[in-house]
């Protein structure tokens, strides 16, 4: 998170995104999605989240949805918590490039165990 998405915090309190869920993406690439990253869509979009905060930031959004779709499948108030600890942290420091990025996301999968998972790695992460 950095200065210039501050704007972006008007669109949250209308309700037109969220704090943390998948970033926004430019209509040019919606158009082209197929229907695994059509996902996306469901859920109001978010100032950050789980991409934002691995070491995959160097890839474009749309070629690596893999953490938003972990997200989504997996989304509650305790991994929102802990996505905005970190990215907190991350933007305190002022560090462009994780030195400790996220591994990837399990996909495909849908249960509490690689929720806690992703809970440990990012509470890790911050201490």
């Amino acid at each position: 998170m950095s200065l210039d998405e501050l704007p972006q915090v008007i669109n949250v309190l209308k309700g037109e995104m969220s704090l943390v869920g998948p970033r926004p993406e430019m209509p040019f690439i919606v158009a082209e999605y197929d229907e695994i990253h059509k996902e996306r869509l469901k859920v109001l979009p978010g100032i950050t989240g789980l991409w934002q905060l691995s070491g995959d930031r160097k890839k474009a959004i749309h070629e690596n949805m893999d953490y938003d779709l972990y997200y989504i499948r997996n989304m509650s108030f305790f991994l929102d918590m802990a996505i905005l600890i970190e990215t907190f942290i991350f933007a305190f420091r002022g560090i462009l490039n994780s030195p400790h990025p996220a591994p990837p996301p399990p996909v495909g999968r849908d249960n509490s165990k690689s929720r806690d998972r992703a809970l440990f790695f990012l509470l890790f992460f911050i201490l």
